[in-house]
């Protein structure tokens, strides 16, 4: 992708925010040490520090970030100067590491409990993915499945995701929906992936 982006002249934003909770495997190099002149690094405190705490950065080149500081003057001068004061000061303290460590031991433990459900729980057709780090994973059905039409179905009983056709640009990933396991309590969980898999074995695409 740097290459390409050397090779056509255009820019690329990278949206890194999950980038610290890793959880196994090595870290991979950013985009942007492999190709500082054409890449935006955005990183975000509220996976990181606290959520809900809404407050970013952007590593870039100079002239770059020059005309990012007069875009972000239009829309609303600068975050919120106390939230800054607040990162500073937590960040000062020595205080991140340590945040990340919890938060990493905190997320793999979930993690690895939504995994052992899925195995335990899913019908057969479906797949899910085994991510190193990051705060979800995805489910793939079969081919005829339709997470978008099956919504409603999911949250009037109680459970909910995000159809996996909103992260792709072409239409395609009807059949696959995003899981998030940092947010509900390890019995949550459990329930909403019961629910889930019950759901989802009664759901005629899923039991052929």
């Amino acid at each position: 992708l740097a290459e390409l982006a050397e090779e056509y002249d255009f820019l690329i934003v990278e949206d890194s925010p999950y980038r610290e909770l890793r959880y196994e495997g090595e870290s991979v190099p950013t985009i942007y040490s492999l190709s500082p002149d054409r890449v935006l690094h955005l990183g975000s405190f509220s996976k990181i520090m606290a959520p809900g705490f809404r407050l970013g950065w952007i590593i870039a080149a100079p002239e770059l970030l020059d005309k990012i500081y007069v875009c972000k003057q239009s829309l609303d001068l600068c975050p919120p100067v106390f939230d800054q004061y607040v990162a500073a000061e937590f960040m000062g303290r020595g205080l991140m590491d340590r945040n990340l460590e919890k938060s990493r031991t905190l997320y793999k433990d979930k993690r690895d409990l939504m995994l052992s459900l899925l195995e335990k729980y899913m019908p057969a057709q479906v797949r899910w993915t085994h991510p190193e780090g990051g705060l979800f994973l995805f489910l793939t059905l079969p081919e005829t499945f339709d997470s978008v039409a099956f919504y409603d179905t999911a949250l009037d009983a109680g459970v909910a995701y995000v159809a996996g056709s909103f992260f792709h640009t072409d239409g395609k990933g009807l059949n696959t929906m995003r899981l998030n396991f940092s947010f509900m309590d390890k019995p949550r969980i459990e329930k909403g992936i019961i629910l889930l898999s019950r759901l989802l074995e009664n759901y005629g695409h899923c039991n052929q």
